[in-house]
């Protein structure tokens, strides 16, 4: 893995923060869900790094892809209205392949919230800034990385119906 120039690999190996695994993935990997399959891995503990729009000013959310997001909880805090960044704009914003955005090492500063709910977690997979390269930190030694804020940010299913036709 060293050879490839991964800002935020570089982040952790010099904060020397444990690191729990490693995996180099197939080169065409492009999703938290293969990666969960190639790793192997819980879909619980495979992050996925979306960057939203508040506003003008953009933020990173650390969920697994299986979290449906409250972006009514993150306007309501900010004053702002949320929009999901295009692919373009986190390629630009992380500096990476859209499918691989890390937490930390980005070409743009940016705030960072994670999931309250994967605090909880023993371990969690991320991509280490290219989409075939993951590696596996402790909860909290990820937060001490990114500088992550831990918020409940799960939208609130219960007492939901679900659409019509389903």
């Amino acid at each position: 893995m060293d050879p490839v120039v991964l800002p935020f690999w570089d982040i952790v190996r010099s904060r020397q923060v444990p690191v729990l695994g490693r995996r180099r993935l197939h080169h065409l990997t492009r999703s938290p869900y293969e990666a969960a399959e190639l790793i192997p891995a819980p879909l619980s503990q495979v992050l996925s790094a979306s960057i939203v729009w508040c506003g003008n000013r953009p933020i990173m959310i650390l969920s697994t892809v299986d979290t449906r997001l409250n972006f009514d909880r993150f306007a309501e805090w900010f004053g702002y209205s949320i929009r999901p960044a295009t692919p373009i704009e986190v390629s630009v914003l992380a500096g990476t392949h859209v499918q691989g955005s890390t937490p930390a090492g980005l070409a743009w500063m940016m705030p960072v919230f994670i999931d309250a709910v994967l605090m909880q977690e023993d371990a969690l997979w991320l991509s280490a800034g290219d989409p075939s390269i993951w590696i596996c930190l402790a909860p909290p030694d990820l937060q001490q990385v990114t500088g992550a804020f831990a918020v409940d940010i799960r939208l609130d299913t219960e007492g939901m119906r679900p659409a019509r036709g389903f």
